[in-house]
């Protein structure tokens, strides 16, 4: 091989190099492109995954306090049948058992009659809703004449 054909072949492989580095070059830009796009989907997700995790310590605490106040409710619930029956119970000694009951007795009784009531308030509240504006009305008129 001459030198003029080494010279060619050279030349030659000079400007296929060329074509190849601009093709590695536009092809390392592009993935740069895809690691950003990449990137900030990954801060997206990243952001949705720390809005979730506050909201559901929110709803942790929400929910602790509805606890909370369910529990303080149902201790003053207790405290208060307590005093009732204690004072039933103080009733029915300071009669002498004249009546012939206990507190027991007593206290069934009044459960069963707020049974009863929670029975007829649900019975009525469909008619009372379906005739609120007479109800209404009568209220009306009953506060003008008083």
């Amino acid at each position: 091989m001459g030198a003029a054909d080494t010279a060619r072949l050279l030349a030659s492989l000079e400007l296929q190099d060329k074509g190849f580095t601009k093709g590695i070059q536009s092809a390392t830009g592009s993935l740069g492109k895809l690691e950003t796009s990449m990137g900030r989907i990954g801060g997206i997700a990243s952001r949705g995954v720390q809005t979730a995790g506050q909201n559901i310590a929110r709803l942790g605490a929400i929910a602790a306090g509805v606890i909370a106040t369910q529990v303080y409710a149902g201790i003053r619930s207790l405290e208060e049948l307590e005093r009732v029956t204690n004072a039933t119970e103080g009733v029915i000694k300071s009669t002498g058992s004249a009546a012939g009951v206990t507190a027991k007795q007593v206290r069934d009784l009044a459960q069963s009659l707020e049974h009863a009531w929670d029975r007829l308030r649900q019975r009525a509240a469909p008619v009372l809703r379906g005739h609120r504006d007479l109800f209404d009305m009568g209220l009306r008129q009953q506060m003008l004449h008083a």
